[in-house]
């Protein structure tokens, strides 16, 4: 059986091989079946992601909840919080700083409150691969397995929801869990949306 790493290398390559266009096409395609979502309807706060090379894009979602009434919220990398995750509010044309990855951020202040995710509605996730099981595959850094650590423990979780955003290429048949993953409630491609767990 091909190791995470090798099926992530594969992966990326599909991802990478696809035009402007196929990217564009895939992005307002998954606007359209994310924002008729009933999880997405009822959230009042969701987590999105600056999207890196042709990672599916979710810019134009992002703006439709502004332009909703929604909070929305993107990423932060902060070194002083044991490399996890937190996420600040953003709105269009806000600005943005790109962190040590080289993935824009906005700009925050030391002082700055910051969020967690169990403070969001519904958080979108990128990743590399998944499966049928809310299984992923992310980058390899281990930010959002560190960052939702906690909510293993937690024996009612209510929230966030988990999406993960994908294109349809980049589905497997089984990815081997470790026991650090959090399995996604669902998965958004271009094409359809899976529902993994309640």
């Amino acid at each position: 059986m091909p190791s995470q790493s090798d099926i992530r290398r594969n992966l990326r390559k599909r991802r990478d091989a696809l035009s402007e266009n196929d990217c564009q096409d895939a992005a307002f395609d998954l606007y359209q079946n994310v924002s008729q979502h009933p999880v997405y309807k009822r959230s009042k706060r969701i987590g999105f992601y600056y999207a890196k090379g042709n990672e599916l894009n979710v810019s134009a979602l992002l703006h439709l909840a502004w332009l909703q009434g929604k909070t929305t919220y993107l990423p932060v990398v902060t070194p002083r919080y044991l490399n996890k995750l937190w996420f600040l509010p953003y709105a269009p044309g806000n600005e943005l700083k790109p962190n040590r990855y080289h993935i824009p951020e906005p700009q925050h202040a030391p002082q700055q409150r910051q969020f967690k995710p169990a403070q969001l509605d519904l958080l979108l996730m990128p990743l590399v691969g998944f499966d049928h099981n809310g299984n992923r595959i992310g980058m390899g850094a281990g930010y959002y397995d560190r960052t939702l650590a906690a909510m293993r423990t937690r024996k009612h979780w209510q929230k966030p929801f988990l999406m993960g955003i994908a294109y349809d290429l980049q589905e497997v048949d089984t990815i081997e869990q470790n026991n650090w993953d959090i399995p996604l409630h669902a998965v958004a491609t271009n094409t359809k949306i899976i529902t993994t767990r309640d």
